[in-house]
């Protein structure tokens, strides 16, 4: 490997950390909205505006932190700026959340259920994973 290489590996930021930037842009429901509809191809901020229900501020502030991020890129057509969608991780994490909770309602529901319920439940028979009652029942 050349030094160049080596330095380049080293400046790089981990994997782990790539994908949890991307996770954290996605997180915000109104930049994964933007995400979403420039996966269906190129769009300006006004359109983007009315899909998220922002301002042009507040779309504006997305977009920034979306290009920040490399996610999305941006090119000039008359007076306009259209917004594409610049990440091959970025879509291939889209498209699976678009056939999870897009494609099939059914599945959404079925996933959203288990964090409905809660991790304990009163009625555990197990003495020994029920630390809740047995904390309660100290004398105190």
């Amino acid at each position: 490997m050349s030094i160049i290489m080596q330095i380049d590996a080293a400046l790089a930021p981990p994997p782990v950390e790539e994908a949890a930037a991307l996770l954290a842009a996605m997180a915000s429901p109104r930049r994964l909205a933007i995400l979403c509809r420039l996966v269906e191809g190129e769009a300006a901020a006004s359109e983007l505006g009315r899909v998220t229900g922002l301002s042009p501020a507040g779309v504006a502030s997305h977009l920034s932190q979306l290009r920040r991020l490399g996610l999305i890129a941006s090119r000039r057509r008359g007076v306009s700026v259209l917004f594409t969608l610049a990440s091959a991780e970025a879509a291939a994490i889209l498209e699976t959340l678009h056939r999870l909770y897009c494609e099939r309602p059914a599945a959404s529901a079925s996933l959203q259920e288990p964090l409905e319920r809660p991790f304990h439940q009163e009625s555990d028979p197990d003495p020994r994973t029920d630390h809740h009652s047995r904390d309660r029942q100290r004398p105190g």
